[in-house]
């Protein structure tokens, strides 16, 4: 009998799942009977559903031997919860046209969660968690704690702030639902649809998938998030996966991939080449790996290619490094000792006035949009022909829409830390006016869009190259603060720094050990004002995991600065060996082949 549609006219009746009252054995008979016997799915006889992790997550296990290329799960259509559940059904479907397949799935999972649907969706939703481990969890302390200096931490504490989850609801997604009639006959609290819209809100971060692979119909828009029953209770490790994701003829399956032992857990890639950071925000944990060797970190084409990027503000760090740089006594002793340098190698004869100038009173140029405000530092390696993930079958939530950039032609740039983008950013507050408005305008004078970007050679230029360094590695050393832990040396540290100008041919090394004491700190200690783990249901989570959680991305972010700190102090070293012999730099490759070793060494 086919179970009857509700009308989208009749308001809905939210209700909270039963799971609590049911232990963990009738939650898999009940979810694999519904998937089998009501949807016509399959589940492998095999497959049984017990904690794992000394009883701290649940996960499926195999109770016999599976050979490889057993079918282990199939799920038809009709038992996924995704955005099409609702645009299947008319009275619904108008509405959420246009809506993103995001707030689609979120009406979904309302619908399925009302008394409505309940029946229908029941044994699906008693498999869910009550509650979840994710950063809505963590407190203000522990995320000022544990990420200090992250990217992330930043966003979360900025997200908090400003309240934006509760601010996107309220003018985003509640006035959605409201027209679907999905927020219950019985008017909530505040606070109890907030919980509730978070609870969807996680639900689907956590176990939603996307997929765009093989079998899947390139007119069909919709791609996810698809919450699909049983394969949900997978947990990741790619080093161990057995099996990936498929979609054929209007099902998901997936199929043992290699011979599985009796008592092995079934496990997939929630996404091979997720960072730390992305791992942590969309699904609340952190595969903790070794960290890169000194070694790895020198020579940065054999790092992982997962670690988490970090970022440069450009108002907090780059354009206060510049400035600095500008009004400090280096640019005019580096003047001078050029044209003592050329003065001795042309015999007294006039100096080259193209081999310094004054920057003094250059502006800040930031006009023609080369930076965003937040400059990543991305050394991880590429994973596929085009830089993105070559695995179609994950659920990597992070896949940013590609940003309108300069056409660049000089994309051999082995420096990946030091891109071109930012190569010509620092440029731009050093070139004399003459080569910056040749560079940004027309025949006519007027301002466009730089089409041609810089690339490492144009560093070679001693005067030119010396600024933008030193300015580089001043703005890794005012990111570094914001990594260092509040002590009461603080303040004197920085006034020494203020008061003690470098020398001009000071060690370049100073940033790199810096960042080196950095990597080498400890897990930081729980707060004192939390107690020693967080339970819920299916997962208990410790205070020290959380801390090892944001230290793992906290040394990501340490170790590609540091692959960047490296690459620009090889490249100081090489101009400050050319200016100490009293030379000009070379016009042949010598100086990228010095570089290269200097880095691999």
């Amino acid at each position: 009998m086919k179970d009857k549609e509700p009308n989208s006219s009749d308001p809905v009746k939210l209700t909270t799942s039963s799971q609590a009252c049911i232990d963990d054995y009738s939650i898999w008979k009940n979810l694999t009977s519904w998937v089998q016997k009501k949807h016509g799915g399959l589940v492998h006889q095999a497959l049984h559903m017990e904690t794992t992790n000394n009883g701290s997550n649940r996960g499926v296990i195999a109770s016999r031997p599976i050979d490889q290329g057993e079918l282990l799960i199939r799920l038809p259509s009709s038992c996924i919860l995704s955005g099409r559940t609702l645009l299947h059904k008319p009275d619904y479907a108008k509405s959420l046209r246009q809506k993103s397949s995001w707030m689609q799935c979120v009406s979904s999972f309302y619908l399925a969660s009302s008394s409505n649907e309940n029946d229908n969706w029941k044994p699906y939703l008693d498999s869910l968690p009550q509650t979840y481990e994710t950063l809505f969890q963590w407190s203000n302390e522990e995320i000022k704690t544990y990420l200090k200096g992250t990217t992330l931490g930043a966003m979360v504490l900025a997200d908090r702030t400003e309240d934006s989850m509760k601010t996107r609801y309220q003018t985003a997604v509640r006035p959605v639902l409201d027209e679907l009639k999905l927020l219950g006959q019985e008017k909530l609290s505040e606070d109890d649809e907030m919980k509730m819209f978070l609870n969807a809100c996680m639900c689907i971060s956590t176990r939603g998938f996307h997929y765009s692979g093989e079998g899947h119909d390139e007119e069909e828009s919709y791609k996810g998030p698809f919450l699909l029953p049983i394969i949900d209770m997978l947990n990741h490790n790619p080093s161990k996966s057995c099996t990936t994701l498929q979609y054929s003829e209007g099902c998901f399956s997936m199929v043992a991939e290699r011979p599985i032992a009796q008592g092995e857990e079934i496990l997939h890639s929630y996404g091979d080449s997720l960072t730390s950071a992305q791992l942590l925000q969309t699904f609340g944990f952190v595969m903790v790996p070794p960290l890169p060797s000194t070694a790895e970190i020198g020579n940065h084409s054999k790092m992982t290619p997962c670690l988490t990027p970090a970022s440069l503000s450009k108002s907090k760090h780059l354009i206060p490094a510049c400035q600095a740089m500008k009004q400090s006594g280096i640019p005019k002793r580096l003047q001078s000792k050029l044209i003592e340098l050329n003065n001795q190698a042309r015999g007294g004869m006039e100096e080259d006035e193209e081999e310094s100038w004054e920057v003094s009173d250059l502006p800040i140029r930031d006009e023609d949009g080369i930076l965003s405000e937040d400059v990543l530092i991305d050394c991880n390696q590429e994973v596929g022909s085009n830089g993105s993930n070559e695995s179609s079958s994950t659920t990597d939530q992070h896949q940013n829409d590609d940003e309108t950039e300069p056409n660049n032609n000089n994309k051999n740039n082995n420096h990946k830390g030091l891109t071109d983008e930012l190569i010509t950013w620092m440029c731009f507050q050093f070139l004399p006016s003459e080569a910056y408005e040749e560079l940004i305008c027309d025949d006519n004078g007027n301002h466009n869009k730089v089409t041609t970007l810089l690339d490492a050679s144009i560093l070679e230029d001693l005067y030119l190259g010396i600024l933008v360094c030193r300015s580089l590695l001043l703005a890794l050393n005012k990111k570094l603060d914001d990594y260092d832990d509040e002590n009461e040396n603080d303040d004197e540290r920085h006034e020494t720094t203020k008061q003690k100008e470098p020398c001009l041919c000071e060690t370049t090394n100073a940033v790199v050990n810096r960042l080196e004491s950095l990597l080498a700190q400890e897990v930081p200690p729980k707060p004192p004002s939390r107690g020693n783990s967080v339970t819920t249901t299916g997962s208990t989570t410790t205070i020290q995991e959380r801390a090892q959680y944001g230290w793992t991305v906290r040394q990501e972010e340490l170790s590609n600065l540091k692959v960047l700190a490296i690459q620009v102090s090889c490249i100081m070293k090489c101009l400050y060996e050319e200016l100490k012999k009293g030379g000009e730099i070379a016009t042949t490759e010598e100086p990228n082949a010095k570089r290269a070793k200097m880095e691999a060494e």
